[in-house]
């Protein structure tokens, strides 16, 4: 299973994920905002 190397945080509850395998790519977590299923930590 790849790791994550690096995250960069974006605008619009976004993160840019690169890992140890060379994919990169960018997560969009604004559906999940308010829902419960996560928690963001300032």
């Amino acid at each position: 299973m790849a790791k994550i190397t690096e995250v960069k945080v974006l605008n619009g509850y976004r993160l840019e994920l690169a890992f140890d395998d060379g994919v990169c790519g960018v997560v969009d977590l604004s559906d999940l905002v308010g829902t419960g299923r996560v928690c963001f930590v300032a």
